[in-house]
């Protein structure tokens, strides 16, 4: 008899234990809810901020598209002048 209350002693101390670790995990689950709440919310307005910089790099993407063409244009008309003014005088 005394035999099974040591070992019943020694149970409930593992279910104590057991219990004990369960209190803090769940404990440590709800910080890491919090945290990942966290972290959603500043991705969600990390996200917002990137898509509006890219909205913002292809307007001006589409709006330097004939300005960029038309300067490539005029320089390389510029260097093919100069090649020939260098083939006629040689």
């Amino acid at each position: 008899m005394a035999e099974q209350d040591q070992q019943l002693d020694g149970v409930f101390q593992t279910v104590g234990t057991l219990r004990q670790q369960a209190d803090d995990m769940g404990r440590e689950l709800e910080e890491q809810v919090e945290m990942l709440k966290e972290v959603d919310t500043l991705a969600e307005r990390v996200g917002g901020k990137l898509q509006s910089g890219v909205r913002r790099v292809g307007k001006i993407i589409r709006r330097n598209e004939d300005t960029a063409s038309s300067c490539c244009i005029a320089v390389l008309i510029m260097v093919l002048i100069l090649l020939l003014i260098l083939v006629i005088v040689l």
